[in-house]
Protein backbone atom coordinates (compact mmCIF):
# COMPACT_ATOMS: atom_id res chain seq x y z
CA UNK A 1 0.00 0.00 0.00
CA UNK A 2 1.41 3.18 -1.08
CA UNK A 3 1.54 6.47 1.95
CA UNK A 4 -1.72 8.20 0.44
CA UNK A 5 -4.21 4.85 0.79
CA UNK A 6 -2.90 4.56 4.22
CA UNK A 7 -3.47 8.09 5.13
CA UNK A 8 -6.83 7.55 3.99
CA UNK A 9 -7.73 4.80 6.08
CA UNK A 10 -6.24 6.30 9.36
CA UNK A 11 -8.48 9.70 8.61
CA UNK A 12 -11.86 7.35 8.25
CA UNK A 13 -10.70 5.46 10.99
CA UNK A 14 -10.76 8.78 13.21
CA UNK A 15 -13.58 9.94 11.94
CA UNK A 16 -15.30 6.38 11.99
CA UNK A 17 -14.69 6.01 16.31
CA UNK A 18 -15.34 9.73 16.55
CA UNK A 19 -18.72 9.40 15.33
CA UNK A 20 -19.17 6.11 17.08
CA UNK A 21 -18.10 7.67 20.73
CA UNK A 22 -20.05 10.67 20.00
CA UNK A 23 -23.03 8.39 19.74
CA UNK A 24 -22.42 6.37 22.68
CA UNK A 25 -21.70 9.62 24.61
CA UNK A 26 -25.21 10.62 23.56
CA UNK A 27 -23.96 13.97 21.32
CA UNK A 28 -26.20 12.63 18.64
CA UNK A 29 -29.43 10.70 18.10
CA UNK A 30 -31.25 9.81 15.05
CA UNK A 31 -34.62 8.77 15.16
CA UNK A 32 -37.41 7.65 12.46
CA UNK A 33 -41.05 9.02 12.51
CA UNK A 34 -43.73 7.47 11.60
CA UNK A 35 -43.88 7.89 7.90
CA UNK A 36 -41.23 5.67 5.71
CA UNK A 37 -39.58 8.75 4.74
CA UNK A 38 -38.74 10.37 8.03
CA UNK A 39 -35.68 10.65 9.57
CA UNK A 40 -34.47 13.32 12.09
CA UNK A 41 -31.02 14.05 13.35
CA UNK A 42 -30.40 15.66 16.21
CA UNK A 43 -27.60 17.10 18.48
CA UNK A 44 -27.75 17.29 22.06
CA UNK A 45 -24.92 20.63 22.55
CA UNK A 46 -25.87 20.56 26.11
CA UNK A 47 -24.94 17.13 26.85
CA UNK A 48 -21.16 17.85 24.62
CA UNK A 49 -20.40 21.05 26.86
CA UNK A 50 -21.22 19.25 30.07
CA UNK A 51 -18.96 16.68 29.06
CA UNK A 52 -16.68 19.10 27.96
CA UNK A 53 -16.32 20.81 31.38
CA UNK A 54 -16.34 17.44 32.78
CA UNK A 55 -12.62 16.77 30.68
CA UNK A 56 -11.32 20.74 31.92
CA UNK A 57 -12.33 19.52 35.47
CA UNK A 58 -9.85 16.25 35.62
CA UNK A 59 -7.29 18.15 33.48
CA UNK A 60 -7.09 20.73 35.65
Amino acid sequence: MNFLTVLLVVIFLIIASTVGLAFYRGWFKLSSGKGKNSVSFSVDEKKITQDKDEVAKRVT
